[in-house]
């Protein structure tokens, strides 16, 4: 069932309706910033999304663009997820945007991270193997300027 933004999916639609869902979000933590990671890092940062969205019922796909300039990245269809709680995750993995919406109304493309007002991007220490650590992407807000 390909989720395009967009458009609507009626595949998708029925499956909400008859569930009881009235939202969903697309979400991965793959390529935080659109910094191309390793596929063992990718994996590890989608294991750990995976795990803050335990709560959820999640289905797992592959979010590609329209132009086919990246390559896919795994991601997760979370049927009832609220958008601020999708934003929140797409920016704790350092997402640019993510693709929500209500059931029945047509996928949109939500940018999650505003870089104005912003300096500095927090990268963590290397450990377990990782470059980076969960968290990359949070922008740190500029000190009031005197």
């Amino acid at each position: 069932m390909p989720i395009i933004v967009g458009r609507s999916n009626i595949e998708l639609f029925l499956f909400c309706t008859r569930s009881g869902y009235q939202s969903r979000a697309f979400i991965t933590a793959w390529n935080p910033l659109s910094v191309p990671l390793s596929d063992k890092e990718n994996q590890i940062r989608n294991e750990m999304l995976k795990s803050d969205l335990s709560k959820h019922s999640i289905f797992t796909g592959r979010g590609q663009d329209a132009e086919g300039v990246w390559p896919p990245e795994e991601s997760f269809l979370i049927p009832g997820i609220n958008l601020s709680e999708a934003i929140e995750l797409g920016r704790k993995y350092g997402q640019r945007a993510i693709v929500a919406g209500t059931v029945g109304l047509k996928a949109n493309l939500i940018e999650t991270l505003d870089f104005e007002g912003y300096t500095t991007i927090q990268f963590w220490p290397k450990e377990n193997g990782l470059s980076v650590e969960p968290g990359f992407g949070y922008a740190q807000p500029r000190a009031p300027e005197k």
